[in-house]
């Protein structure tokens, strides 16, 4: 458990590797480590209890000047944004990666954000006949120095904030629609968690669109998870 760290040599291995590499589904992680030819695999439960369920892989980047940066792939055991919170803390608490690279569907695209927020935040009131939303959306904001410009400049990349929620949805140009009604700083730059919607769909919404905003509903962007 966390206050019994670094007893056995595997944890104390993945403490001192730099990078964590950690993905939303197990069928995504092991798809990337296969594809960075992550060649060792260690079950969780191998190591402590604390990480059953888990599983990992270690590689090795090999960098411009010739050294290598180690890191391991790993997964959140559960699809959804608690789960993913849940097990998240745990690997950043007990093994302080002092990088993490968080990977998922991104349409063969890869986005670059600073801030992000729950699109289930809010509240749902019954108006006549009908259920409606009401939401009330706040944006938790990291700064990462120049990402914009770093994310402008290279191919197949896009810069934005992340809109995220709990349930996969199919009516994500609904969702959308919405986000843009309410107001947007940076534009749309992604989707989390819709991947029911086609990738012509999704180039449309990485269109940059400006606005300006008054208060923390207006906040809005989005994420491809």
């Amino acid at each position: 458990m966390v206050g019994q760290k670094d007893k056995h040599p595997l944890q104390r291995r993945l403490r001192n590797t730099p990078v964590c590499i950690l993905c939303a589904r197990p069928k995504e992680a092991e798809k990337i480590a296969s594809t960075l030819k992550a060649g060792e695999k260690v079950a969780g439960h191998q190591i402590s209890p604390t990480y059953k369920g888990l599983t990992f892989w270690f590689g090795a980047f090999t960098l411009a000047d010739g050294s290598e940066l180690a890191y391991y792939v790993t997964y959140s055991r559960r699809q959804g944004v608690q789960s993913f919170i849940v097990d998240a803390s745990i690997i950043l608490h007990t093994l302080r990666p002092r990088y993490v690279v968080h990977s998922g569907v991104c349409a063969g695209d890869v986005i670059f954000g600073e801030a992000g927020i729950n699109y289930e935040e809010g509240k749902w009131e019954v108006h006549g006949e009908e259920m409606v939303f009401l939401p009330d959306w706040d944006t938790v904001r990291v700064s990462a120095g120049d990402m914009q410009s770093f994310a402008e400049y290279r191919p197949r990349t896009h810069y934005g904030d992340y809109l995220t929620g709990s349930a996969v949805r199919g009516d994500a140009e609904r969702v959308f629609k919405q986000a843009k009604s309410v107001g947007h700083p940076r534009g749309v730059s992604g989707l989390s968690n819709f991947r029911s919607l086609a990738e012509r769909q999704l180039r449309s919404i990485w269109k940059p669109a400006h606005s300006s905003s008054s208060n923390r509903s207006h906040h809005l962007e989005a994420e491809l998870w």
